[in-house]
């Protein structure tokens, strides 16, 4: 028989739980996230002003990609931390990697039509012409670095790059 004490313990765990698994699935977005979609279209949001100052180089790693191509100091850096985390990448998903000397810092992006990814040959060839101040690249120096916000159809999409 079920008493009245217990069923207020047990309406008692299952709220806990329930925000619990509430609190957790609606963290994976960090603050940068928050930042990047709440940009305007058209803005150029520096690194600097999202994430910490330490860093030197930032790099995108788009859908499918499962490593980067830029510079041999840099790529070993951070191929090693995509395949030391197992890190798999498929239509739904993107990453920034944040690197100084000794640390990389993955961070994964879920695309959304609120918040995705353009990297630089899709930029050039749907975006190149309203923005050429612009300049899309795969990796940038952290402290010119930053994203470009723009719309294509109903999607906001956000592109790597420096201004000129």
């Amino acid at each position: 028989m079920v008493t009245p004490k217990k069923l207020i313990a047990f309406s008692v765990v299952f709220v806990i739980v329930s925000m619990t698994l509430y609190i957790i699935s609606n963290s994976t977005e960090g603050p940068y996230e928050d930042i990047l979609r709440n940009a305007d279209t058209g803005d150029f949001i520096p690194l600097r002003k999202i994430f910490s100052s330490k860093f030197q180089q930032a790099c995108v790693v788009t859908p499918y990609q499962d490593q980067i191509s830029f510079d041999p100091k840099i790529d070993s850096k951070v191929n090693n931390k995509i395949a030391e985390n197992r890190i798999i990448y498929s239509d739904d998903m993107w990453v920034l990697a944040i690197v100084n000397k000794s640390e990389v810092l993955i961070l994964e992006f879920s695309r959304k039509p609120t918040l995705d990814i353009l990297d630089s040959t899709l930029f050039h060839r749907n975006m190149g012409e309203f923005y050429p101040n612009f300049s899309p690249k795969t990796c940038v120096e952290y402290s010119r670095g930053g994203f470009l916000k723009t719309r294509l159809k109903d999607r906001y999409y956000v592109t790597l790059g420096v201004e000129e």
